[in-house]
């Protein structure tokens, strides 16, 4: 029996094989998603064979917006964005994970908040919960997706990690522009 074609991913519609793998609880990431995420959000590379086994969408949409400014906690910014553009469900967790995330990106991209201050952002967001709504995600497609990132699977040149967390907070403001900017003003900058 030949072995089950990659299905898409929820959240960013990069290709994976199946996998009844761990997910996270929130993130609507599927689990051969969450499995390219996990190890570099420890700093570990990515299984081979996952890369080998997975592919960007056939027919990306995503504009390559100005890039942050160069940081080295970049880190931090494409954890941001893959949460925001996994979105999850319309769960209390999820919700605020969404708004949290964005408003760091927020932050850094139009604020001028330095990428090693993005904990002060999540801190100042988070002093009030249930205080966000929930925001109509993007298409799948809008946004670069993490598989971006290495070569492979239909990356011929792969995205800097700055230029996938702009794309992600860009695809997200295209609708949500001015929400984010009122929501940093209320719950982040404001006391």
């Amino acid at each position: 029996m030949p072995p089950a074609p990659p299905a898409p991913c929820p959240g960013c519609g990069a290709l994976f094989p199946p996998s009844d793998g761990p997910t996270h609880r929130y993130i609507g990431a599927s689990a051969g998603c969450w499995a390219l995420f996990a190890p570099r959000s420890v700093g570990e590379a990515p299984d081979p064979a996952l890369l080998a086994a997975s592919r960007v969408p056939e027919a990306p949409s995503a504009a390559r917006p100005a890039p942050f400014p160069p940081a080295p906690a970049l880190a931090t910014l494409v954890a941001d964005a893959y949460a925001a553009q996994h979105h999850g469900d319309d769960s209390p967790p999820a919700v605020q994970s969404v708004a949290v995330h964005l408003l760091v990106l927020h932050g850094v991209a139009r604020r001028g908040v330095a990428p090693a201050r993005a904990q002060w952002v999540r801190t100042r967001a988070l002093r009030t919960r249930g205080v966000f709504a929930k925001l109509a995600p993007p298409p799948v497609g809008a946004a670069l997706t993490l598989r971006h990132l290495y070569p492979g699977g239909g990356v011929t040149t792969p995205a800097a990690p700055a230029d996938y967390a702009a794309s992600v907070l860009a695809a997200w403001e295209g609708a949500h522009a001015a929400t984010l900017r009122a929501w940093y003003d209320r719950h982040v900058v404001a006391d």
